[in-house]
């Protein structure tokens, strides 16, 4: 995506693919301005992309939201950051849901549907007659998911909704995605900076730095050697609930390049512990395949790079840490 910005364009994604199945989660991970919330927006229609399109089943949406038909626009739904931000504080739960409701009721009355909504959410009866001030965060926070969920979707967008959350909070909040989408076969477009809540909820990562993916795969192969160096400095971060691991944060020296002078070669050169030299400032690397739909965008041999992640710079991970595959 390209966008006006003075002294050139804005490149805030550039080559990002990927597929998203029924039933599955893909996580986006990545630092502030990677691009996640851009790629988010494109998928739902809020900003036009300068070239690719979006499908879903086969069929390309338009590009603009408006331009997308009743049914499409039932079809993807949003659980946004803050629910303080976006559920209307002069409304009454019942009316917020109800309103999202319409398209789905089949016969049935608007409250009985926002009963259901509720109780799948794990909230009871009474919560609908109380206004958002009224509700704790997580409580806020299911509400929101109620009504993505109001319009019976088969892909919801949820970006960055367990960050405002303490926690445990938070845990039981993806608990209840998981619950929703083996109940349901949703697939979820899971937006976070949190490795640990992707660990818990994706069954695919896509890793991005200043619009570009560079590393991909499924879950349990991202947070297992090798890495790319960027990948590993953002597990280096996760804390790990066991003091006989001992871990090495790898601190990114510098600052994030600025998206309308991107740096030459492979674009995380600027800030890489384990830059080989001139090669990864003027060549752009070659994605290297790293077996099982895992592939990473590095000019480091993955033999190189899973030497020196085992010995000790990242923290490794049992099987039963990693999500259900």
């Amino acid at each position: 995506l390209a966008g006006p910005r003075t002294g050139g364009a804005v490149r805030a994604l550039n080559g990002v693919s990927f597929a998203l199945r029924a039933g599955q989660t893909l996580g986006v991970v990545g630092e502030s301005g990677c691009g996640k919330t851009t790629l988010a927006n494109l998928v739902l229609g809020l900003i036009e992309p300068t070239d690719g399109t979006v499908l879903l089943e086969d069929r390309e949406l338009p590009a603009r939201l408006r331009d997308r038909p009743r049914e499409l626009l039932r079809r993807i739904q949003m659980i946004f950051q803050s629910p303080d931000a976006s559920l209307n504080p002069q409304h009454r739960v019942d009316r917020i849901l109800a309103r999202a409701a319409r398209t789905s009721l089949d016969g049935r009355t608007t409250a009985a549907r926002v009963a259901e909504l509720l109780a799948t959410v794990g909230l009871d009866p009474t919560h609908a007659s109380r206004r958002p001030a009224e509700l704790s965060g997580g409580e806020k926070q299911r509400v929101a998911i109620a009504r993505a969920l109001a319009s019976r979707p088969d892909v919801i967008v949820a970006d960055e909704p367990t960050s405002p959350l303490d926690v445990s909070v938070r845990a039981s909040i993806l608990n209840l995605l998981n619950d929703l989408q083996t109940a349901d076969g949703l697939a979820f477009l899971f937006i976070s900076h949190d490795l640990s809540a992707i660990r818990q909820i994706a069954h695919r990562v896509l890793v991005l730095y200043l619009g570009m993916v560079m590393e991909e795969g499924a879950t349990e192969r991202i947070f297992r050697p090798p890495h790319h160096p960027y990948t590993e400095a953002l597990l280096s971060a996760v804390p790990v609930p066991d003091p006989d691991v001992r871990t090495v944060p790898i601190r990114l020296m510098g600052a994030v390049p600025s998206a309308d002078r991107l740096p030459s070669g492979c674009p995380f050169h600027t800030r890489c512990p384990r830059k080989l030299g001139p090669i990864c400032e003027e060549q752009t690397p070659p994605w290297r395949d790293a077996g099982a739909d895992h592939r990473i965008f590095c000019h480091i041999p993955l033999d190189e790079l899973r030497a020196v992640q085992v010995s000790g710079s990242t923290a490794t991970t049992n099987d039963s840490d990693l999500p259900r595959s």
